[in-house]
């Protein structure tokens, strides 16, 4: 499974990537809501999930998710 991490805190998303790759699961992390479509364009496989803050700079995940 491929997981979307989007968090503009750094210490959130690395120990959210941590816990999940743990546990098995691809994750792909961006910064904010424009990363995340950068890197969602940018990765050749399907994403299963995506995991965003609603609060960030530049672009929010409610606005990431329309």
């Amino acid at each position: 499974m491929v997981i979307l991490l989007v968090d503009d805190d750094v210490g959130v998303q690395f120990f959210v990537w941590r816990l999940l790759k743990a546990n098995g699961f691809t994750v792909l992390t961006a910064g904010d809501g424009i990363a995340a479509l950068e890197a969602s364009r940018n990765y050749p496989g399907s994403i299963d999930l995506m995991l965003s803050d609603v609060e960030m700079p530049r672009m929010g995940g409610l606005e990431l998710c329309k």
